[in-house]
């Protein structure tokens, strides 16, 4: 059985660099290194997901892992790219990824101030009394939510010919043409239903649906 939070290691590089974060991972230990926290931050990836793709990648022969001393004097390990690894640079560069990359965190930096800026917007407007909520009173569903949710009542405003079929006065002779005209009732029902409510659904369920309305109708009438 296959342990979800242990590496691959039997993935191949394209396997690997396929899975999330590997290749932005790659592109931040191959330019000048970084240590575990900084990784974490920069990619937004869990611990658990980090340390795998940091030991699947290390396997794979792309990064190892050095000691070095900061200022403080303490030991810090911090990921760098190795020859193996290193070389993938230059497919990055044919990719443009650098450029791309830097691109896209200005854009979810901007993106992020904004919505901060939103939320601080709407609380501030909220409190001045500008904006008074509407959600007080819940609206009732839409006929489209009703629907799907499965609401049996959306077949109330259709007519359903079982409702229109007197079993007791009908002749011999006439028995095959109303049961034609009912297939013929039938089908122009299940048309409109389908026109105007598109979703995945089968024959069989329309008609269950309306043989089940008709039969709470009679249930409801006969009390």
């Amino acid at each position: 059985m296959t342990d979800p939070d242990r590496p691959d290691y039997s993935a191949s590089l394209t396997d690997f660099f396929d899975t999330k974060g590997a290749i932005e991972l790659a592109f931040l230990i191959f330019h000048g290194g970084a240590s575990f926290s900084q990784l974490e931050k920069e990619t937004g990836l869990s611990s658990a997901t980090l340390s795998k793709r940091l030991k699947q990648g290390e396997h794979l022969g792309l990064w190892h892992t050095i000691a070095t001393r900061p200022n403080t004097g303490r030991s810090k390990q911090k990921y760098v790219g190795t020859q193996t690894g290193m070389a993938l640079i230059d497919i990055l560069g044919n990719v443009d990824y650098p450029d791309t990359y830097q691109q896209y965190n200005k854009a979810e930096s901007e993106l992020s101030k904004a919505n901060a800026a939103f939320l601080a917007e709407l609380e501030k407007r909220t409190k001045d009394g500008e904006i008074s909520p509407p959600w007080e009173q819940p609206p009732e569903p839409s006929p489209e939510a009703r629907e799907s949710i499965g609401d049996k009542a959306i077949l109330q405003n259709v007519s359903n010919p079982f409702d229109r079929r007197d079993m007791s006065t009908e002749e011999d002779s006439s028995a095959a043409n109303n049961t034609k005209e009912i297939e013929i009732q039938i089908q122009q029902l299940i048309n409109t239903y389908l026109d105007n409510h598109p979703r995945d659904i089968s024959t069989e369920e329309i008609l269950s649906q309306m043989a089940s309305a008709s039969n709470e109708d009679n249930d409801t009438q006969s009390m």
